[in-house]
């Protein structure tokens, strides 16, 4: 994703920002001039992830798993931040799948986590950016949504959703301002 420098007052919203693309995107959203709240599960990763470029970047821990805190999180970075201009729905889990380690529960973690979480955090936006006319979601997908890869049943499910819920919003989200974009790695 190209990152556009930004004026001072810009605010992107991070998840998975603790570890790897999500942590990478942080750091350079922030180094490009953006106000940036860091979403992740771990405080400590997060910490260290703001002491990279200070001042820019804010931590948020949050389990996107759960509803009431990604609308409680939302709330607090548009009290704190303002308004978000740009969400990066990048949290996600991984638990290889196979016949014989076949788990439900485990499907259910990556379903939580990859669908509803990145769903769990479009809620309490989209009301805002509708509101505003402009805003630009990104939802963090991947290739194995286009084909089914070895011990990637439940992620690449997930993925494959993200794709279709990006696909089936476009239209409508246009009509208000919005961008959704969709990033395969």
């Amino acid at each position: 994703m190209a990152v556009t420098p930004q004026p001072n007052n810009r605010v992107a919203w991070v998840t998975g920002a603790g570890t790897g693309i999500g942590r990478a995107l942080a750091r350079r959203l922030a180094e490009s001039g953006w106000i940036v709240a860091a979403s992740a599960r771990t405080a400590r990763d997060l910490d260290s992830l703001a002491a990279e470029v200070p001042g820019r970047i804010t931590s948020f821990q949050l389990d996107v798993t759960s509803e009431k805190a990604c609308a409680a999180t939302a709330a607090a970075i548009e009290a704190s931040l303002g308004p978000v201009d740009l969400a990066v729905f990048n949290a996600g889990s991984y638990f290889p799948t196979t016949a014989e380690n076949f788990s439900i529960a485990n499907f259910r973690k990556t379903v939580d986590v990859n669908l509803m979480g990145e769903i769990n955090c479009m809620g309490p936006v989209v009301p805002g950016m509708i509101a505003r006319r402009r805003g630009h979601i990104v939802l963090m997908a991947s290739l194995t949504g286009y084909v089914g890869l070895p011990t990637a049943a439940s992620y690449g499910a997930t993925k494959a959703a993200l794709i279709s819920v990006a696909q089936a919003f476009k239209p409508d989200f246009e009509r208000f301002g919005i961008t959704i974009s969709v990033i395969n790695p």
